[in-house]
């Protein structure tokens, strides 16, 4: 069975930062522009559904779009709560320190499979996670989406598709550049160590990267899913290398 090493619990946490690392990097200038391109869509939707939105980071990790976002001057959103279920405590704070008024860190241990409202405007925003569940969570976790009846996007920043597998492969770049942007001396250190002088951390993440490329249904399969259930208004929307998936079943 195909599984992520940064899925492990064995895996040192020293080692799991620098993976989550590489990552960070992997979807900013100059190596992408991913969390930029989900931060417009969530302007884009919040408008559409009548904005001063709470935005929900779900499973945010090290909450890369409450960044994003937070750095933005909008009147769409009300709120940004970025929610984990091993929440940064340090990094939430970081984050919350610079837009006291609208970054509210959700501090609490939050599983996607256990979801409970968090405003009357909550907007759901599940990037790069929804690949980790199984079939049967991931079914799961639209039926308790529908049931809370909040508007969600759901977004890749890979495709199930051979050129993305072969994307994924080349993973090995940032990870072997990724000490050069560290910036405090001991994340230089702890990534010069494990990028350089034991160089698993760029192997594990180009491994990692083509088992979510593995993982990450098809527009096919997502229509298929979308179909069991009877949701009010569906969109799916993809560029070369990432996938948007809008369900929404409010009453508008």
């Amino acid at each position: 069975m195909l599984f992520e090493f940064t899925d492990q619990n064995f895996l040192p946490q020293s080692l799991r930062a620098v993976i989550l690392g590489i990552l960070s990097l992997a979807k900013r200038p100059p190596f992408g522009n991913y969390n930029r391109f989900v931060a417009d869509k969530i302007l884009r939707l919040s408008a559409e559904i009548g904005g001063r939105v709470a935005v929900i980071e779900l499973a945010a990790g090290d909450a890369p779009l409450t960044e994003e976002l937070s750095s933005r001057e909008t009147n769409e959103i009300s709120a940004i709560i970025p929610s984990d279920l091993r929440p940064n405590t340090e990094r939430f704070n970081y984050l919350a320190s610079k837009d006291l008024e609208r970054v509210k860190p959700e501090y609490a241990s939050s599983d996607l499979l256990d979801l409970k409202p968090f405003t009357k405007n909550d907007l759901y925003i599940c990037s790069s996670a929804f690949h980790h569940l199984t079939p049967a969570q991931k079914q799961a976790f639209l039926s308790i989406i529908k049931a809370l009846r909040r508007p969600t996007l759901i977004c890749e920043s890979l495709r199930h598709n051979l050129l993305n597998h072969l994307f994924a492969l080349f993973g090995f770049v940032p990870g072997f550049l990724y000490p050069l942007f560290c910036s405090t001396r001991r994340e230089f250190f702890t990534s010069a160590f494990w990028c350089w002088l034991f160089p698993v951390a760029p192997l594990i993440f180009c491994w990692d990267g083509l088992v979510s490329s593995l993982r990450i249904w098809t527009e096919k399969r997502w229509q298929e899913e979308l179909q069991k259930l009877d949701w009010l208004d569906t969109r799916i929307e993809s560029s070369a290398f990432s996938q948007f998936v809008w369900v929404n079943c409010g009453d508008s």
